[in-house]
């Protein structure tokens, strides 16, 4: 056998060898993009049944709800009986509903109704039910884009609805209606992922300050009913009344230090929200932030 025959031997069988890893790497590619496909659509199956089950038959009802606290013309168009009820059956539709829930919601589901029945304010809403509100909005989010319901440019349009109500709902939920109140104004490009996370931010470190100032109060002021309860039938009168002022200076000095601080809060947020110039100047005086 001359060499010019093994090298052809060689040769074939390098090409056959390579064919056959070719082959089995072309099979392997496509049994693990047949099994993405797969997992893919059995996916879009469980999130279509969730938007189906949890999300279709109530989210108008959720956006409808925050329409009616946002509104201009509050107290006029609508009324808080009816307000409340839309919101009490957006709630309730979503805690029978819970089984296509995360649980993330179904956490925050919980803790409306340890909040109920601890609470002797008789506000209503309660700020965990707007909380809890949010994170369906949120979660409605999520939903759709793991679903198949909508096309990619009505998932698109969906998107931005949704992040529109977020930070509705986000202000709701952290006390600033006052604001809510000029949502028509707000700058539509500034319903976005983005500026909901500066707002998120902007928000939790708001609370936080608040906090903050409540403990100092409450500290200063506990001290000083110490000093009041401490042997009262030995302190004078004016003693007495003395340190009484003090406890409401200290209330005073909070009320101010917080109404500043959300006038600040304010400001910062027709920042993001509003584009028009005017507008800003307009709406600071009329909440008369100056």
């Amino acid at each position: 056998m001359n060499n010019v025959t093994i090298q052809a031997a060689i040769i074939a069988a390098a090409v056959a060898l390579i064919v056959a890893v070719i082959n089995q790497l072309v099979s392997v590619a496509n049994q693990i993009l047949t099994h993405r496909l797969t997992q893919r659509r059995e996916t879009q199956k469980y999130y279509n049944d969730v938007y189906q089950k949890l999300f279709a038959p109530i989210i108008a009802d959720v956006f409808l709800y925050m329409d009616m606290v946002s509104n201009f013309r509050r107290g006029h168009d609508t009324s808080p009986e009816i307000e409340i009820k839309v919101k009490d059956r957006a709630i309730e539709y979503i805690g029978n509903n819970l089984l296509y829930g995360s649980p993330v919601l179904i956490t925050a589901h919980r803790k409306i109704s340890s909040a109920r029945f601890k609470d002797e304010t008789g506000f209503n809403p309660l700020p965990i039910e707007i909380f809890f509100l949010l994170e369906f909005v949120n979660e409605y989010g999520y939903v759709i884009r793991q679903s198949s319901i909508f096309s990619d440019n009505k998932q698109r349009q969906q998107m931005e609805i949704v992040e529109k109500y977020k930070i509705l709902y986000l202000l709701c939920a952290y006390g600033f209606e006052d604001l809510l109140r000029y949502s028509s104004w707000f700058n539509e490009k500034a319903y976005s992922s983005r500026t909901y996370q500066k707002l998120h931010k902007l928000l939790k470190y708001n609370r936080d300050h608040e906090r903050d100032h409540e403990r100092k109060l409450s500290k200063n002021i506990g001290s000083a009913r110490e000093l009041l309860n401490e042997g009262t039938n030995d302190k004078s009168i004016d003693d007495q009344v003395s340190i009484a002022n003090i406890v409401e200076e200290k209330y005073k000095e909070m009320s101010a230090i917080l109404s500043r601080h959300y006038k600040d809060m304010i400001k910062k947020m027709l920042y993001l929200l509003i584009k028009d110039k005017k507008d800003k100047i307009r709406i600071s005086r009329e909440l008369q932030l100056d």
